[in-house]
């Protein structure tokens, strides 16, 4: 999840707008799009895949630059507001945890995909 400050107003609604570009990359698919509740230029992005700078690329094609971008969450892990830019934490012993749930849980649909592949 990554919240993106645009330059002006962000587009209503923001979800269509949003998938709708989307079909038109590579296969990166929106989880979710919608503007941040209170602020009129701030959206929230959730990303099944992110790649680099894939937010920026479809917000400019939108219209909507984006100031700058902050990753709030990846897999399971929420960032807290305070690390900054190139610093670490230590993880708790139930995130190390719920990662390797959702390690497993990764592995196992790709196990499925590769199957799927080959029996086409």
């Amino acid at each position: 999840m990554s919240l993106a400050p645009l330059e002006g107003a962000g587009p209503e609604p923001v979800s269509e707008s949003f998938r709708g570009q989307l079909e038109h990359s590579r296969p990166a698919k929106a989880i979710s799009a919608n503007l941040v509740d209170g602020y009129s230029n701030t959206i929230c992005v959730v990303l099944h895949e992110g790649r680099k700078r894939v937010i920026r690329r479809m917000m400019s094609r939108l219209g909507y630059p984006v100031k700058h971008l902050r990753r709030v969450r990846t897999a399971c892990l929420t960032m807290p507001a305070d690390l900054g830019v190139g610093s670490s934490r230590r993880l708790t012993d139930i995130e190390v945890s719920e990662l390797k749930t959702y390690a497993e849980g990764m592995k196992k649909k790709i196990e499925e995909m590769e199957m799927k592949m080959e029996q086409a």
